[in-house]
């Protein structure tokens, strides 16, 4: 499928998702208090916070990142969280002295996630910033974990969803963003089953998605 086909599909499609037609099972997950934001909210790294105090954002950044391939990421490296605050954070001071109020790290889930110090680096600039859920599949796939290809487009949705509705791993923060990374040209279906899945995503959460 192409993209333009695709995008073009999405409206009819959604419904169809969201009805649970075609699936091999319900996308039931228990409600949290909180669930879908309402649109003035926004969730950060350290809760919601109104949209009106996002103030000037940078909407794509990297504060820190693992480019290894999958494979070689699962050779862990110890990281110093202290060393990467004190190196980080006069930049992050910085931009706060020239007027940005809010950072988006969209740094993938597979391309080192680190919410925990993203909280950290917050607590010290004073920055609202937020996280990201979602998977990424660009550079030819060498991020991707072999879930992505094993489950289904439910499956996904599922993971990201508890991810918005317990946090992430075991750090209780709660992502921002759908985010997610796709090679370019035709669309092939692994792809096209990560964009339906942040679309199930989306209907459960209201979460934005991103996407290059």
């Amino acid at each position: 499928m192409n993209r333009r086909r695709f995008l073009h599909s999405i409206c009819a499609t959604t419904a169809v998702l969201a009805s649970g037609c075609k699936r091999s099972e319900p996308l039931a997950l228990p409600s949290p208090p909180e669930s879908t934001p309402p649109a003035s909210r926004v969730m950060t790294v350290s809760g919601f916070v109104d949209a009106k105090e996002m103030g000037v954002t940078l909407v794509h950044e990297h504060l820190f990142a693992d480019v290894r391939s999958y494979a070689q990421q699962q050779h862990k490296i110890a990281i110093d969280e202290n060393e990467v605050i004190e190196v980080v954070s006069p930049y992050l001071k910085r931009i706060v002295d020239l007027g940005c109020r809010t950072l988006v790290d969209c740094t993938a889930t597979d391309l080192g996630r680190h919410p925990r110090l993203i909280k950290r680096l917050a607590d010290a600039s004073g920055l609202n910033m937020l996280t990201v859920t979602g998977n990424y599949l660009a550079a030819d796939r060498i991020f991707m974990p072999p879930y992505v290809e094993e489950s289904s487009m439910e499956d996904l949705a599922r993971r990201w969803i508890r991810e918005w509705e317990h946090g992430i791993d075991d750090t209780g923060i709660r992502p921002g963003l759908i985010k997610l990374a796709m090679n370019g040209g035709p669309l092939p279906a692994i792809e096209e089953k990560l964009f339906r899945a942040a679309l199930l995503t989306h209907q459960e959460t209201g979460l934005v998605i991103g996407s290059h």
